[in-house]
């Protein structure tokens, strides 16, 4: 059986994800690693389920977002490409996990 995927609920409170300052100066890993983006979602997907990737529509920024603990969104975007996206998505997920261990 397929996995539904995560909606957004139209009443969530969003807020513009800001990357940490030492992030900023990481190297993408999509530039780095030759490996299928589509894959590379799949994968995330699979280990992320409560991320919500909304559909992609050609010409718009990537777009995702990030539940928190605090029961608001990070909103993720990047104007060029998915890798990119994917990239931001790991820290901000990682960021936000390390955040509930501390609370926990």
């Amino acid at each position: 059986m397929a996995q539904q995927a995560a909606a957004l609920d139209p009443s969530a409170r969003i807020v513009l994800w800001q990357p940490p300052a030492s992030a900023e100066s990481d190297e993408p890993e999509c530039r780095t690693v030759c490996r299928d983006n589509v894959a590379r979602q799949q994968d995330f997907r699979a280990a992320h389920p409560d991320v919500i990737l909304p559909r992609h529509e050609r010409s718009a920024s990537w777009v995702s977002y990030v539940p928190m603990p605090d029961s608001t969104f990070l909103e993720v975007t990047d104007s060029t490409e998915l890798g990119r996206l994917l990239d931001k998505l790991a820290i901000a997920v990682a960021h936000r996990d390390a955040r509930r261990e501390r609370a926990a």
